[in-house]
Order: structure tokens, then sequence, then C-alpha cells
């Protein structure tokens, strides 16, 4: 006996219909995946950056501790972190301010006039915001490019 076995088209056209469907899937989930990484990745390096530049700048204060030696000063018409430090028998000037989006550092001897465009860059930030809210106790807020905004309040020691 000879057996017929038929064979129809949906027995060929389900299993690669199945196949197609689980690529589309998997295709949508990696997608997702991605854009969820890349946000995420963006946004964590973009706190890093503010914390990073609150933290500098309290390091340096620190560093530079001296009775009366930290101020809020202006060059060019903005707002610097003016800190007065000795090596040796030389005293120096250190500006920490912010120019065309990028945290700057500026260390003079205290006898040339010092311009923005002089400093070092050390980090981009949006925006940096100096406050003195009274003798030795200072406030700073940074906002990253992604515009999160950090605050910090710093203490001389000295005071």
């Amino acid at each position: 006996m000879n057996k017929k076995t038929s064979k129809h088209v949906i027995d060929l056209i389900f299993p690669i219909a199945l196949f197609v469907v689980f690529m589309i899937a998997s295709i949508g989930v990696l997608l997702i995946s991605i854009n969820f990484y890349t946000k995420n990745v963006e946004e964590i390096a973009a706190k890093e950056e503010s914390r990073t530049a609150l933290s500098y700048i309290t390091t340096k204060i620190h560093r530079n501790d001296l009775n009366g030696g930290v101020s809020i000063d202006q060059i060019e018409g903005v707002d610097c972190l003016s800190l007065v430090g000795e090596k040796g028998n030389t005293k120096y000037h250190t500006y920490i301010y912010i120019h065309k989006g990028k945290l700057k550092e500026l260390v003079t001897n205290g006898q040339i006039t010092p311009r923005l465009t002089d400093g070092t860059a050390i980090l981009d930030i949006s925006f940096l915001e100096m406050m003195e809210l009274s003798p030795g106790l200072f406030k700073f807020t940074v906002v990253d490019h992604l515009g999160h905004v950090h605050s910090q309040i710093i203490a001389e020691r000295s005071s």
C-alpha cells in the first residue's frame, strides 16, 4: 500500500512566518535596549561631570585655605573663584571660572591682569553660579549639558 502524504503550502509558510515574527521581535527588543543603555550612559556621564566639577572646586578651596584667601572676584565681568596661595616666598592667585561652556583654571603670580582666554580648560560645564553666603561660606551651583542641577555649600576651614 502506498500512502500519499499531501503537503500544503501552510506547512512551509507557517515556520517561515514564525521565524520572521521572532526576528522582528528580537530586533525590536535589541533596539529598545540600545536606546535605554545609551540614554543611561549619557546621563551618568553628565552627572559625573557636575559632581567632578564640584569636587574639584571643594578640593581647590581646601588646599588653598588661608585665612581670607578665598573670595569671589570678577574677571571681564565673569564671576571667578579667587584663591590666594603661597609656595615658598611666592604668592600666587588661582582663578576658577566658566568660559564658553568650559570650567577653566588660571594660575598667575598676581602681578599681571588675568584674562578669561588664558585659563586651562578642565571640564565641559554649561553653567556655574558662585555665591558667598557669609564670610567663609560659599555655595556653588553647576548645570551639566543635560540640564541637571547640582549644588554644594563649602566652608573655609580657616574661617
